[in-house]
């Protein structure tokens, strides 16, 4: 047992081989010693039992799709007919993988990795070929007497966020990867059936079919259903927990592979800022805010100037030759809405522009214009 659990945690091109004892796998006559009666060929040196070198199976078969076709057959022979099988297989969606150019010395590895992804491909149309004859789409509508495909394929579709590699899935992963498969109740079949598989409008009644295969007595609501009713959002939260907060960013390892402190001091004069306000607690502006800050500034959260602002003439004021490029968390840019911004925060941003990489100047001014209080006019640009 135990070296069943090992050879199960093994993953390619990182773990070595495995050992196991042959005899059980290739049967023959077996010596009092526990030898076995067979060729040389897969004795460990120096010694007579014979043994198997086990590696993982994602060097040839990265999805177990083969290893699931070859159960489904085995079953097959030896069944009553009393129960069906279905194949269902949840993946990542492989062809928005962008190609990337490596050295010569690597190209043999990437070329085994490329391979390996395409036989995964071509592995899936074989089974849904193998396992939907009559190529009836697997996502019929969940509630109908058709017969449906035993090939139910669920992709994964946010690539935006890398699912992380290990053995536990944390609560935002599990969200993520629920929300990207699919929501039953938003099965719409007609849309369904004219969508690609690899998209949420397919994996929707993809899901409601899995659901109405396990439990058939479950009637599954469908967006063309009277029945269906919107399930309402919960209310927004009013409530800033920092701490609750910044252990969120130190988990979100694909945000943040190492909090700074300079991040920390960045997001805190958001904070501050966002506290010292009266007009609004609605924490989903606050995330807005804090996720635009975010990508104008790199991930840094450091009040920034524009690249190539100070070389370039276009901001330049003809009144007082002063270059109004972009500065602070949101690069404003422009004369006029450097006065703008002045009003706004109480500080004098017009003639001295550089204050807006301070952070806590550029904060007061992130907070109330990313909120759309307010909104540039079209004379300021």
């Amino acid at each position: 047992m135990s070296t069943a659990v090992v050879l199960s945690a093994r993953f390619p091109w990182i773990t070595p081989a495995g050992w196991i004892d042959a005899y059980p796998i290739v049967g023959g006559d077996q010596n009092s010693d526990g030898s076995t009666v067979a060729s040389n060929n897969g004795r460990t040196p120096g010694s007579s039992k014979l043994q198997l070198q086990l590696v993982d199976d994602g060097y040839a078969d990265n999805l177990g799709i083969l290893t699931g076709l070859d159960l489904i057959s085995d079953i097959n022979k030896e069944a009553d007919g009393s129960f069906e099988l279905y194949l269902i297989p949840i993946h990542v969606n492989q062809s928005q993988r962008e190609s990337t150019l490596t050295n010569d010395y690597f190209t043999p590895i990437a070329a085994l990795l490329s391979v390996r992804d395409e036989q995964g491909a071509v592995v899936l149309e074989r089974a849904k070929a193998l396992l939907n004859p009559t190529s009836s789409p697997a996502s019929a509508d969940p509630n109908s007497e058709a017969i449906p495909s035993k090939f139910l394929e669920l992709v994964h579709q946010d690539n935006s966020y890398k699912l992380p590699l290990g053995w536990e899935l944390a609560d935002l992963t599990s969200s993520v990867i629920a929300r990207s498969i699919g929501v039953p109740n938003q099965c719409d079949p007609d849309a369904s059936s004219q969508a690609p598989a690899d998209t949420v409008i397919r994996s929707n009644c993809t899901l409601a079919r899995i659901i109405q295969i396990a439990v058939p007595a479950m009637k599954i609501p469908s967006v063309q259903s009277e029945k269906l009713i919107p399930t309402p959002l919960p209310p927004p939260s009013t409530t800033l927990r920092r701490p609750a907060l910044f252990d969120c960013l130190h988990q979100a390892t694909y945000l943040f592979p190492i909090v700074k402190q300079s991040q920390i001091d960045g997001i805190n004069a958001i904070l501050d800022a966002w506290e010292g306000q009266s007009r609004t607690n609605d924490m989903r502006q606050l995330a807005y805010i804090l996720a635009t800050v975010y990508h104008e500034t790199a991930q840094s959260f450091i009040p920034g100037s524009e690249y190539g602002g100070p070389a370039s003439g276009r901001y330049i004021d003809p009144e007082n030759g002063v270059n109004y490029y972009g500065r602070g968390y949101l690069q404003i840019v422009y004369v006029d809405n450097y006065k703008k911004v002045s009003e706004l925060v109480g500080t004098d941003v017009f003639r001295n522009p550089n204050l807006l990489l301070d952070p806590k100047i550029s904060a007061k001014a992130t907070v109330p214009l990313n909120a759309g209080w307010c909104f540039y006019r079209e004379e300021a640009g």
